[in-house]
This record gives structure tokens, sequence and C-alpha cells, in this order.
């Protein structure tokens, strides 16, 4: 409302020190600039963008068979479906467990018979849609029309599926770092590590042959958080002129980061480390190296866990937008940012509120560290380091794990990385303690006093200050409470307890909390659905799908006029012979993603001289997508 963004501006100009404009100005400009405008926006979640156009194509179906005949109120219904459905909420454990090894699964102590009322509308609705399409009794459209629909909403479905399963992993990751953040004391510290994007050369004064062919400069944010009296968040900024973004330079940096918080905080004796997926960093190189790095420091590496894949970097993605604004202010002052150097000089002379940074140089000679294969190291996502070994686990506190002995693990040992650069002291620190009646507990409701409320979906904590705000951001620690309950759901949940307290089976087990989300049929009857599953397997495209593929991209190398993917994975649709046959099946149509996969690996091929333009079947669907996402990430 008017008068909360009133109020919301007022305390935060009183937190400023600012002088405000008056109540009767502010309510004045508001009613002239009301309403909010949308924007496009960059760097989405893959997996959630990926899931929004799923229903988006489920709409567009819907609304397809509409002209064919069907009622118009009953796609009305879809849409409302569609826009409704995917929230964050609390998972069960037996969704995420590994139905194939016991090391790897939680087996629930009690039944699964409640469900929610959004999985299955949603699970109904898509049947629903399933049936429509398959069955010719409602209208009638052509074979090729009914192919091109049933395969859209097959590719549509897969998608949402996925990006459902990818919101109760990374719930379920994030607990890893509340537990750690709750048991964080004066002898530990968690630390969060993420690639920026290269920072582009910037001049006072740019000339236009300047502007072409700019280099980027590549710096790297490790966010640290340690406890005493007070919760402090200090970021270290590693910047280089040029290096290549993989496990080792990852590796040099954390030996350097370590050392430098032993030397500044002595009593810190304890670590825990937080990334995303990144090729660089879930890596067995990486993870095996941790472990020397901690003894040599003097800091034990207590754990690496790894993040949903564009997740849980929030703290150190913060902290890159002041560092950007702060060297752009130092460019507009005179002067030019060309190099690693310039970028620290800026940081020193427009320091930013508890960072510190520093240039440095990766020597790849010192590189030694030699491991065997890991069998499915990627489905990895948890690791506890431990006196003869690792313990791994699929996902956050799902079954007892399984231990990898350094037997097993090492051939030759990494010694040091050799880079000792020293940081500069931080002038001022990011430090909050918050108000008792600030730190609620998980299941509040939204109702409790405060002035400022979090963004994030689910999370129904609010604030008195901006301060408090920003630290419960930076920390993550977020509550999964779904106000929107009806009543039917609240009386089946107190019915289900009260049933359940009468239950001599509910000794052995825990009963549900008050507040748990309920759980779908979907997830009670498939173990492991939503479970990540590692890249593996060799399935291949067929000999005329990459006849032409490599046509087109021949054409676009030849002409100068690069086929789009997206253009590609259309025309793949309604290409015919000279019969006037389709050329392809359903079954072989691609999306724009693997298409683009394709084309980069065969120019990297190419260019490296190991075949020649008739590529046929050498090249491998799995193939395809993680050689183009690690590129994607050596971009950043």
């Amino acid at each position: 409302t008017k008068c909360t963004m009133v109020a919301q501006y007022l305390q935060f100009c009183k937190e400023e020190e600012f002088e405000p404009l008056s109540r009767t100005t502010l309510f004045r400009i508001l009613e002239v600039r009301e309403a909010s405008q949308r924007k496009s926006l960059q760097g989405l979640d893959n997996t959630a963008a990926d899931g929004s156009n799923g229903f988006n194509t489920m709409e567009q179906i819907s609304e397809r068979l509409v002209h064919l005949g069907i009622d118009i109120q009953w796609s009305q219904s879809v849409k409302k479906v569609s826009k409704g459905y995917i929230k964050q909420k609390n998972t069960s454990k037996q969704i995420i467990s590994d139905p194939g090894d016991e090391a790897f699964q939680v087996k629930c102590a009690h039944e699964h018979t409640l469900v929610c009322d959004n999985c299955e509308n949603l699970k109904s609705t898509l049947q629903e849609l399933e049936n429509k399409l398959k069955s010719n009794t409602h209208f009638s459209y052509t074979q090729d029309i009914k192919e091109e629909l049933i395969h859209d909403f097959e590719e549509a479905k897969d998608r949402i599926s996925k990006w459902k399963a990818h919101i109760l992993r990374s719930i379920n990751q994030e607990n890893a770092k509340k537990e750690i953040l709750e048991s964080l004391d004066e002898t530990s510290v968690l630390i969060v590590i993420d690639w920026a994007m290269k920072f582009q050369q910037i001049r006072f004064r740019e000339k236009q042959s300047d502007w072409y062919g700019k280099r980027g400069i590549c710096w790297h944010v490790s966010s640290v958080v340690s406890k005493g009296v007070s919760s402090v968040v200090t970021s270290y900024v590693h910047l280089f002129d040029s290096t290549t973004q993989d496990w080792f330079a990852v590796a040099s940096i954390l030996e350097n980061l370590l050392s430098t918080i032993k030397s500044s905080m002595a009593n810190i004796s304890k670590a825990y480390i937080r990334s995303d997926e990144a090729g660089c960093y879930h890596n067995n190189l990486l993870v095996a190296s941790l472990k020397d790095i901690g003894d040599r420091v003097g800091i034990c590496v207590q754990s690496y866990d790894f993040s949903e894949p564009q997740q849980g970097k929030d703290i150190c993605d913060k902290i890159i937008c002041p560092l950007k604004s702060s060297i752009r202010r130092y460019c507009n002052e005179g002067n030019d940012i060309l190099t690693a150097q310039d970028m620290h000089t800026a940081l020193n002379c427009r320091p930013v509120k508890g960072t510190t940074s520093s240039v440095n140089e990766v020597k790849a000679s010192a590189e030694q560290l030699s491991v065997k294969k890991i069998k499915d190291f990627s489905s990895y996502h948890n690791f506890q380091y431990k006196e003869a070994g690792i313990r791994v686990w699929k996902a956050h506190g799902i079954g007892k794990g399984k231990k990898l002995l350094d037997k097993d693990i090492y051939i030759s040992r990494q010694k040091s990385t050799e880079v000792s650069v020293n940081f500069p002291a931080v002038q001022q620190t990011r430090q909050t303690k918050l108000k008792r009646n600030e730190n609620h507990d998980d299941n509040s409701n939204a109702d409790s006093a405060g002035l400022f409320d979090c963004a994030e979906p689910g999370c129904n904590h609010m604030f008195e200050t901006i301060q408090s705000l920003e630290l419960h951001m930076d920390l993550g620690q977020h509550s999964r409470f779904i106000n929107s309950e009806s009543v039917y759901d609240a009386l089946k949940r107190e019915w289900e307890k009260q049933f359940t307290t009468l239950s001599s089976r509910n000794v052995q087990g825990q009963g549900p909390k008050q507040h748990q989300t309920l759980e779908c049929r979907e997830s009670s009857s498939r173990m492991g659905w939503a479970l990540s599953k590692p890249k593996t397997g060799s399935a291949r495209f067929s000999p005329d799908v990459c006849k032409y593929l490599t046509a087109k991209f021949d054409y676009g190398e030849r002409t100068g006029h690069k086929s789009d993917p997206a253009q590609v994975a259309k025309d793949m649709r309604c290409a015919k012979d000279e019969g006037g046959e389709k050329l392809f099946k359903a079954a072989e149509w691609l999306n724009k993603e693997k298409i683009k996969g394709f084309f980069s690996r065969l120019a990297i091929k190419r260019r490296k001289g190991v075949i020649s333009t008739d590529i046929e079947e050498e090249i491998e669907v799995d193939n395809y997508e993680s050689d183009t996402d690690d590129a994607e990430e050596n971009e950043k």
C-alpha cells in the first residue's frame, strides 16, 4: 500500500540520516507514479525459466484446443492452475532418497496418506489435458497437428516436473547452510564462493576503436560469515588479469583465503565451504585438495556442500553490485580501469563496507594433485571430511552416506599452491545483532510486527530496520511457511495430528509438525523422483538428424548467416523430403538447447582439426549439454 511504501522510505531515511521529503509530497508522488513497470530480466535460473515456459506451453496448447472446438471455460481453468501452482515448500526426505542404495535413503516410519490440493489439481489438470490431446471425441485435427501437440505437451510436462524437483532439492540443500549457521561459534566460519562475471574494461574517455575487443578481467568473490557477539560478513575479492577458471585456480584462491583468515582471526580452526555446481567447483580434484590445504593452513575444512545450480550464492551476488558501482564511480572521477591492479586501486580508494581485495596470479606449475576416478561423483552434493577419508551424500541429511577412503582417492597429493598475497585490512565490517523480536521462529505467522518483510518466496520474516533485513538476506535463514492454507487443509492437518497421537506407531517415529506441508501422492509413491540424476549414458542422434544439423551448420559457415538454434528446432518439425514426407518423427525432434550444444561441439572439434565435415554419429547427446554448460560457466 501507499502508506507502507511511505513508512518504509521514512524509516530508510532515518537510518541513513537523510532528510526526507514531507509525507504529503511523498503521497503526491505516489499518485502520479502509481503503477509499477514490468522489466525484462537477465540471468534467470535455467530450470525455473524452463519450468515457467512449460506452463506457458500448456496455456498455448489449451488455447489451440479452443480453436479446435474445446470448451473455453476448461481452457481458462488450465490457465488458473498453471499460474498459481509452483510454491516453495518443505520437502519429504523420501522423494530425494536413492531407491537403489540404502546409504542414501531415508524410510519414513509413518504412512503417506495426506495429499496437497495444489499438487493434485495440477496432476489432474495435466492428465485431463493429455486425455483430450490423445482423444478425438471432443474435436478433430490432422495427425501432424496431433503429433506436434502431444510432443509439446510431453516436453512441457517434463520441464514442469524438473522445476518442481529443482525447488525441492534447493530447499533441502539450503537446510545444510541453515544448520551450519546455527552451529557457528567463535572458532568456525562459513565460506560461500563464486566467480563473478568478467569485468569489462572501461575508460574515462573511450574512443570508438577502444570500444571493440575488450578483454574481461576475472574476479572471484568469497563471502565469509563468522559469529561472535554479532554476525560478521566479510567479502574477499581475488582479482586476476588473466586466468583459467579451473579447479586449481579455485584451490589457490581457497588456500590464500584460509591463510588470510587465520592471520587475521587466530582463533578460527574450522571452516565450512559452500558453492554452486559449476565445473570448476564440483569436481573430484578440488574436493580432494581441500583436506591438505586445511592441514597446511591450520584451519580444518569440515565440509563442502553444493547448492542447486544457480542457487545458494546470493550473499556473493549481493556484494558484487556495490563493488561494480564503486569501480564505475572511481572511473567517473577521471581514471581508467584496464587491469586487475586498476580494479584493486578503485576498491581501495572507494571501499565498500565489509570488503577487501587483492591482485593475484595462479601458478599453474604448482599443480601436482592426481586422483583416481570416483564412480558417480556428479551425483554427490555433500562432502564431509573425516580422519581417513571423505563421507559423501547425494542429498543433505539423507541416509548415513558413503565413506570414501583416502587410498581409494589419492594417487599423489597436492602441495602448496604458492599463492601468497596479503589483503588490506577491512575498514568497516558488515555486522548486525538481530533484535530478539526480529528473530522469529519458522512457524510464526505473517502478522508479526515489523516494517520490512523478506522478499524470498515462502519466507514470512519481518524486520524493523533495513540493516536487519540485509543480514537476514545475506545469511539466508528463510522460513518455508505458506500462508495461503485453506480451511479444508487446516481441518485435515488438525484431524491428522489428533489421529496420530492415538497411534502406537507414533512412538517410534516423529509425527509431523503443526505447519508441515502436505505431501502429494506422487511423492509418496515414487521414492527418489526428485533426486538429482547424474549425467550418464551415451544416447546418440540418428544419422539423419546429424546430417541435417551439419548441413545447417555448413550453410552458416559458407554464407556467414549462421542458423539460430531456436529456428532450426522449428524447421525440423516441418522439414520434408522430395516426396513430401516428413524427414523426422516426433521422437527425433530436438529443442534449441540440444541443437546449440551440437553446433558448439562441432565447432570445437573442427577448430581442433579432430574431424572433417562428416560428423554423423561421433557426438553424443549427453556431451552437448555438459560441454555447453561448462563453456558458459567459463565465460563468467
